[in-house]
């Protein structure tokens, strides 16, 4: 029987932005079911690792494979982005459209059925406390508010992929908590997660790995089961020396 390919692979990924490379060589996997945290210091290439796999464009070098097919054809391009939910640092709202709005617009720009996105979308915005909000437009909302809208959308579908950057920004206790029980839903339900982080603590025993990227490159790849303590001082450590 053949193995089953792994949701998501990198391999020999690279971006530059003039002739300076955000991102070298990098290889990587996510598999169903696994959160891949993303740390390191600023300007190590973790916002880049996510621009360059939401780019409408091959990569500078290397490639990006979804369910064991490369993203070169613009069919297969077509449908990894209908299977991926994002949210940038920015959460990149319509801010002259009511919360509801926001997310009724995300729907139609995906295709689906009025009828049936509708039910979705009133489950999405009731599970991030916006209920009473609605209808408002974001405008008026703490920056806690728009990342509870962002992830609402982000979320919204049932993605197979997840790509995070900084989804904790400006979020309360329980906000952190909504998140949290969102994405333990995704994963058990076989999605996979990339996700930038500088905070470890809400993501702690969802299993996975933690990545640490350094100038592009991946300087530490370490599953749950093992980061102790001990590890995570190797790491930050190897980050940070010169």
């Amino acid at each position: 029987m053949a193995a089953v390919p792994p949701l998501l692979r990198l391999e020999g990924l690279s971006r530059y932005y003039g002739y300076r490379a955000a991102l070298k060589d990098l290889n990587l996997e996510a598999r169903a079911g696994e959160l891949l945290r993303i740390l390191g210091p600023n300007g190590a290439g973790k916002s880049s690792l996510l621009s360059a796999l939401l780019s409408r464009s091959a990569p500078d070098e290397g490639r990006i494979y979804f369910r064991g097919e490369p993203l070169l054809r613009a069919a297969a391009r077509r449908e990894f982005f209908a299977r991926v939910g994002h949210l940038s640092h920015a959460p990149g709202l319509f801010l002259d459209l009511s919360a509801r709005e926001n997310l009724r617009l995300f729907a139609g720009l995906h295709g689906w059925p009025a009828r049936e996105s509708a039910a979705m979308i009133d489950a999405a915005i009731e599970r991030a406390g916006l209920a009473r909000r609605a209808d408002e437009t974001p405008r008026a909302f703490s920056r806690g508010m728009l990342q509870r809208l962002g992830l609402a959308r982000a979320f919204l579908g049932a993605p197979d992929l997840i790509l995070l950057d900084e989804p904790l920004t400006g979020l309360d206790r329980a906000g952190a908590a909504m998140f949290r029980g969102l994405l333990a839903e995704r994963l058990s339900a076989g999605a996979a997660c990339i996700a930038v982080t500088h905070e470890e603590e809400p993501f702690r025993g969802l299993g996975g790995r933690y990545l640490f990227l350094k100038e592009g490159r991946l300087a530490a790849d370490i599953r749950e089961s093992r980061y102790t303590e001990e590890s995570r001082a190797r790491a930050y450590e190897l980050l940070y020396a010169g």
